[in-house]
């Protein structure tokens, strides 16, 4: 009973992955492409921060 239910899942894993090899190259792109994109916008959120921060200026942020 329960080599069947691993066996099941193993089957049901690879299924998994070749669907994933077949979609892998484009859906890596797009989320490195989009992983990219997000890390730079909080980067420059980041660094406007802390000019502002640097420059003596009130910020506002929530919790404050």
């Amino acid at each position: 009973f329960l080599l069947d239910h691993l066996r099941k899942a193993v089957s049901r894993s690879v299924g998994l992955n070749k669907i994933l090899d077949l979609l892998g190259i484009p859906t890596g792109i797009l989320l490195g492409i989009l992983f990219a994109v997000i890390t730079l916008a909080i980067v420059k959120l980041l660094k406007g921060y802390f000019r502002m921060v640097a420059k003596g200026y009130r910020t506002i942020l929530p919790g404050e």
